[in-house]
């Protein structure tokens, strides 16, 4: 109304001026209205021109929902490129407009509101925060001159900085004051320009003014929330996000992202409940579908993790599955689900939820590589490894179009160690049907052949049929992703027959075989058999269409004893292979057991007697079954004395009582080594080592140090009973002996942390007189230089979920494949770029054992999250990490307490999942 009825005075004005028989000047109140009509209007476009520009970038704006998002949707540090044009089209309209300034004209404030809003977007912060304070002081300046013509109304009022807002029914249709406005966005602006001490003193200000109107409670809300937020003070935030979610004079869209961004926090601060009921609070504002399929997944989450039934749980994301609108989602909505019924370790459901993630329709590439990488996790943990194999080669399929997700790096690695296991599992399993034929008749025998030749006839044609058909599945997924891929093989039929006629040109036509079977046929094969590539009569035994003959086949079948016996030794060797895999790879030692003693069952007599003790040694060591680890090794040394393991195990002497040797190393060596797994915490390989020594070794200066590394290696372990009595042992024996005051600090050690309570991770919480003695890490002796004892392992107070606190203390970690030649010239890198970049900081460099394949070096530690992600960026632009490979490195921030889980789980790939939610933003 208000708009209409000023242009309909501007038309009447610029009728009347057009007559003829005006001839005198205008008077200065027409010149004012005809003034006032043209700053409107160079504030009506300018102000078009923003309200067009926000939207344009709120809709190019893709939001990542997975990780903390903004509290507002512009971040002018991130974004100002984006908005630069239009915000100088903007500035441009203004100070046309305001060149031409009267200062009678009510549009100028709301003109300077703009010219600041223009420059806080383009990220000129210095010019923003001068509009708006131009603004205040020009009020100021006013309510003073006022106020000077009523001193005594001025006396009774209380001091404030806030304008009164209208109070009568017809106020809105007058011009509306921008005062209050340009407070708030000059503390907005000091809080993004990092001046977040004046942006405080203006908030508490305002938080206290008499005169604050209630409807921008919601908005002072919002700026307090935003400081806290630049604190990283989440605490403070979530309470000033509450109110302004509640706030019904906020705009929808700006509650909505208040009461997500609320959710998200609660969720970090591990209060569920609170955080499923603030997402549930965004679905009321009908949000974008984005946003809505998120809250929906974040309320099935913080339900599930705060002890509700897992079908409750689910509720929110099973509606979506009956409304069309979702169908783009629905790969994601499965994969969520069944991320669900895996915590909840319903393997089946779960199974069934990720299934159909990867067969949805609509589902993209990247989906796909991260459905399949769960769906194989998810196998995995129930031990279905092949099952997990094929779900990880899918991943792996897909996974150049997810490049920076986690999880798919990780079923990489762990596909790697899976397929050592497929393998003897494919001969196990080939080689029982084989021999379970071989008891069938020959009619039988020919039946099952041509049933398996109609079976592999059928997989070819669907192969040539797909093939043929990919052009049409490419177009699909393509069209799914938005994306062309039009040079893409398989795209067209003419080039795939093509290729295939030229590869039969050169290699003629092979039979569908992979490379293990291949290596097992040469490896496993003792009778000179021609293996699987040559039939019973020396031909090829394939057809034209590179498919087996029924001949060929038939002599593969074992029927002669000869053949029966090679089957057997070749299952033998496959369980030996079989568990190795699974005590190497994976460090699933039960289930290795298992593979040695379904050996022992079948095959009693086998012959791979020798492989067998030594695997049963290796792993009960590992289990810190120290007895039984001796009773195979006295075994193998029985039965095999000449065997290479029995050379490893055997002491070997000379005529020299000071050469003793163990596993080819003198006593020095053999200490030295010792003393290496107690510092690296292998504390159980360590005790095993000074077992052998005491009974091998007769040097006493020697016997007298494993003595002590002894007492160290069980405090490492925890075990301070034992460590005390064979510590106070040594040091009755031995009072006045050199190493007596090695020993005392050991003793002083145990007790102090037995009295006191064991200390947390990496003397985080140790007193200062227990870092002292840990400080003196050499103490001088006759025989050389002996270092104080390592630190005792980790409490059991480990959280039993991974958590996000920022502010607690963080180390970064470099996740390494296992020791080799460049781990010691990565950490003396390492040592150098500290010192040289980070010297302030007294950084520690610790390295962890995890297993095989799988080191951690641990840099720390910094007092937050910040530091340790400056130190992080600093050095992935350093070349400390040059002898690397791309993906062989990764480098991840990580929290005190969290590292506490991963060291005590041994496992980095959960974390992998938890670091991509919170910290890779």
């Amino acid at each position: 109304m208000k708009l209409k009825l000023e242009i309909k005075m501007k038309q009447k004005h610029e009728a009347w001026s057009n007559k003829s028989m005006l001839k005198k000047p205008f008077t200065p109140v027409r010149r004012f209205t005809q003034n006032s009509f043209t700053h409107y209007n160079y504030y009506y476009n300018a102000k078009t021109k923003m309200n067009e520009a926000l939207m344009n970038m709120q809709r190019q704006r893709k939001e990542n929902y997975d990780s903390l998002i903004g509290l507002y949707p512009y971040d002018p540090n991130r974004d100002s490129t984006m908005m630069l044009a239009d915000m100088d089209s903007i500035v441009h309209k203004i100070s046309v407009g305001l060149q031409i300034h009267d200062p009678r004209v009510k549009w100028a404030n709301d003109m300077y509101l703009l010219l600041g809003e223009a420059y806080y977007y383009k990220g000129n912060y210095n010019n923003a925060a001068i509009a708006f304070r131009y603004i205040i002081s020009k009020d100021e300046e006013a309510k003073k001159k006022a106020a000077g013509q009523n001193s005594m109304a001025r006396s009774k009022e209380a001091p404030s900085i806030m304008e009164d807002e209208p109070k009568s029914r017809l106020e809105f249709l007058k011009h509306k004051s921008v005062h209050n406005e340009s407070i708030l966005w000059l503390a907005r602006t000091y809080t993004e320009s990092r001046q977040v001490e004046n942006a405080e003193s203006i908030l508490s200000l305002l938080q206290s003014d008499p005169k604050f109107p209630s409807d921008l409670k919601g908005r002072l809300a919002m700026e307090r929330a935003f400081v806290f937020l630049n604190e990283h003070n989440y605490k403070e935030a979530v309470t000033q996000l509450d109110i302004a979610a509640d706030d019904n004079n906020l705009p929808d869209i700006v509650r909505m992202r208040a009461a997500f961004l609320h959710g998200q926090l609660l969720q970090q601060m591990e209060d569920y409940t609170g955080a499923a009921a603030a997402f549930e609070k965004v679905l009321t504002y009908f949000p974008k579908i984005e946003m809505d399929f998120y809250s929906r997944k974040y309320v099935a989450f913080n339900k599930l993790l705060a002890g509700e039934d897992i079908e409750e749980a689910m509720k929110p994301l099973k509606k979506v599955l009956n409304d069309g609108k979702y169908i783009n989602y629905y790969d994601q909505v499965y994969f969520v689900l069944g991320q669900l019924a895996a915590k909840a370790n319903k393997t089946d459901l779960a199974i069934n939820y990720l299934s159909k993630s990867v067969e949805s329709v609509k589902a993209s590439k990247k989906q796909k590589a991260i459905s399949f990488a769960a769906l194989g996790d998810v196998y995995y943990s129930s031990q279905s490894y092949p099952l997990a194999k094929m779900a990880y080669d899918s991943a792996a399929k897909y996974a150049s179009a997810a490049p920076k997700e986690l999880a798919v790096k990780n079923a990489a690695q762990r596909n790697k160690g899976l397929t050592d296991i497929t393998g003897p599992l494919s001969i196990i399993h080939d080689q029982d049907s084989l021999l379970e034929l071989a008891s069938e008749s020959k009619r039988e025998q020919l039946s099952a052949v041509r049933s398996y030749l109609k079976f592999l006839e059928k997989q070819q044609e669907d192969s040539i049929q797909n093939a043929e058909n990919a052009g049409i599945a490419a177009a699909s997924e393509t069209e799914a992703e938005n994306s062309t891929d039009a040079t893409w093989y398989f795209s067209n039929p003419a080039v795939v027959q093509q290729g295939s006629d030229d590869f039969k040109k050169k290699w003629g036509t092979r039979p569908l075989k992979d490379n293990w079977r291949r290596a097992a046929a040469i490896s496993f094969s003792d009778d000179g058999s021609a293996g699987d590539d040559a039939s019973a009569d020396g031909t090829s035994g394939a057809k034209d269409n590179g498919l087996p003959t029924e001949a060929s086949l038939l002599a593969k079948i074992p029927n002669t004893t000869a053949q029966k016996e090679a089957a057997i030794r070749m299952e033998e060797k496959a369980y030996i292979y079989l568990a190795k895999a699974y005590y190497r790879q994976l460090e699933d030692y039960n289930l290795a057991i298992h593979a040695l003693d379904t050996l022992d069952t079948r095959y009693p007599d086998h012959n791979q007697k020798e492989e067998e003790l030594y695997l049963r040694y290796q792993i009960a060591v590992k289990q810190d079954k120290l007895g039984e680890a001796q009773t195979y090794a006295d075994a193998l040394l029985s039965k095999f004395p000449n065997s290479k393991y029995a050379d490893i195990l055997k002491p070997k002497h000379s005529e020299s009582r000071a050469e003793q040797m163990v596993g080819g190393k003198t006593v020095a060596q053999y200490f030295d080594a010792t003393y290496q797994l107690v510092m690296d915490h292998q504390y159980t390989e360590a005790l095993l080592n000074i077992g052998t020594a005491q009974k091998q070794f007769s040097d006493s200066v020697y016997r007298k140090r494993f003595e002590i590394l002894e007492a160290s290696a069980y405090a490492g372990m925890g075990n301070y009973k034992e460590a005390d009595s064979v510590i106070g042992k040594f040091l009755k024996k031995n009072p006045t002996d050199s190493l007596a005051s090695w020993a005392t600090s050991v003793k002083l050690y145990i007790r102090d942390v037995r009295n006191g309570g064991e200390p947390s991770w990496y003397y985080d919480t140790l007193t200062t007189a227990e870092k002292d003695l840990i400080a003196k890490k050499e103490t001088r002796h006759k025989g050389g230089t002996i270092a104080a004892p390592p630190p005792p392992a980790p409490r059991d107070d480990t959280p039993p979920i991974y958590s996000y606190h920022a502010d607690t203390t963080h180390y970064c970690i470099i996740v390494m494949p296992g020791l080799d030649s460049r781990t010691a010239a990565l950490k003396k890198g390492l040592t150098k770029f500290d010192s040289s970049q980070f010297g302030y900081a007294n950084l520690d460099l610790l390295l962890d054992f995890y297993n095989a394949r799988q080191d951690i070096m641990i840099v720390g530690k910094f007092a937050n999250e910040a530091q340790a992600r400056k130190y992080m960026v600093a050095l992935n632009e350093a070349d400390v990490m040059k002898a690397y490979k791309t993906n062989e490195l990764s480098v991840l921030l990580i929290s005190a307490p969290n590292y506490k889980k991963m060291f005590t789980d041994k496992l980095v790939e959960p974390y992998y999942t938890f670091y991509s939610t919170y910290y890779n933003k």
